[in-house]
């Protein structure tokens, strides 16, 4: 009989142990998805409050830096700041020929795309089947333009050998 009562109890402890694991495993995933909720209501998350239409005069202050950016002579149609107060700030300028600049204070890293060789050290090149992407550093900015493939490629390419 006493073998009985030493199985029942250790089958009651293994039961309770398991309850004890269960409610730490529901603890442990509970957590982060309460702090990640909080997280998205306060909007630290959200890339909408985070990016602001902006004139671009205002860029050097957009991205805390003094320098004004040296810009092509192109018609602008849009300036966009993004900070998120966690990143470095990024300014992009949107040209009516469907030109695309982004003003970084660090290099962009562009995933599916392929870096090309280029004959020359002012400029790394970035492509995939229907984009490309032109990246130098100049000024305490780093100017990508983003285009697709074709004539505005050669304008970029051009604009960027012409300074």
């Amino acid at each position: 009989m006493e073998s009985y009562d030493k199985q029942r109890m250790r089958k009651d402890v293994v039961c309770e142990m398991k309850k004890i694991i269960m409610v730490c495993i529901a603890v442990v995933l509970l957590i982060p998805v309460l702090i990640g909720v909080y997280v998205y209501r306060i909007g630290f998350l959200d890339d909408e409050q985070s990016t602001t239409t902006i004139e671009i005069s205002h860029i050097p202050a957009a991205m805390y830096s003094t320098a004004e950016p040296i810009m092509p002579d192109w018609e602008v149609k849009k300036v966009t700041a993004y900070n998120d107060g966690f990143v470095s700030p990024t300014c992009t300028l949107y040209f009516t020929n469907d030109v695309e600049l982004l003003l970084s204070t660090s290099p962009v890293t562009y995933s599916g795309m392929y870096q090309l060789l280029v004959n020359t050290s002012l400029y790394e090149a970035y492509v995939d089947e229907q984009d490309a992407v032109f990246q130098y550093f100049s000024g305490g900015y780093y100017y990508s333009f983003k285009t697709k493939r074709g004539t505005n490629e050669q304008l970029v390419q051009q604009y960027i050998m012409s300074l």
